[in-house]
């Protein structure tokens, strides 16, 4: 008799302890951060973390107005897009130039300057199309964080001049070529391309 009791005493005490364990795991698992393979983004050879850090921002991206798609000609070239924008990259001038359909007509609506990928790392040339990233994006490789990341193809990006963990600014280089390939910005212009331009948008560069 005394051995069953304290068998069930036993049994009582140890699923006790096990209902505490699963709460306190619960609870501090609702405190961190989960990360998926969604927000690890693999942009060429280099994984960067899109939850590196939050945006201030709390406003919500509008999405853009619908169109059929419209074209303009380049140097001769003519260049289409399926939404209202493209994206023109001259890498020559270090400056990039935004077209938007208008008024029912394309229209010269941004130029900015760039700093593209310097000789040994170029920027790519031709043509592609934008896909939106994140606010935020740690990049591991180069140790740097950048602000209102623009995907041009693979680990070629529009962003905003590279930051340390503080938000402070690490290179102001612009208008000349000074990258590992992507096209950086000023801040305002990255976060003109990131929250206007729709994904899917055409990017040209020559």
């Amino acid at each position: 008799m005394k051995t069953k009791l304290v068998h069930k005493l036993f049994c009582i005490i140890t699923v006790f302890i096990i209902g505490v364990s699963v709460i306190l795991i619960n609870k501090c698992n609702s405190n961190k951060t989960v990360y998926t393979k969604q927000n690890n983004i693999l942009l060429g050879n280099i994984t960067y973390n899109s939850k590196a850090k939050k945006s201030t921002n709390g406003s919500k991206q509008k999405k853009p107005a619908t169109t059929k798609g419209f074209q303009i000609n380049i140097d001769k070239k003519v260049i289409k897009s399926t939404t209202n924008y493209i994206i023109y990259v001259n890498l020559s001038r270090c400056k990039i130039y935004i077209y938007s359909y208008l008024n029912k007509k394309p229209s010269l609506v941004k130029t900015a300057p760039c700093a593209p990928g310097r000789r040994l790392t170029p920027t790519i040339k031709g043509l592609y199309k934008s896909q939106r990233v994140a606010v935020w994006v740690h990049d591991v490789k180069y140790k740097c964080y950048l602000k209102y990341v623009t995907r041009i193809y693979g680990g070629y990006l529009f962003h905003a001049q590279p930051m340390n963990s503080k938000g402070q600014i690490v290179s102001r280089i612009m208008g000349v070529p000074a990258s590992h390939g992507c096209v950086r910005l000023y801040t305002n212009d990255a976060k003109y391309i990131y929250e206007k331009i729709p994904t899917g948008s055409t990017i040209y560069i020559k």
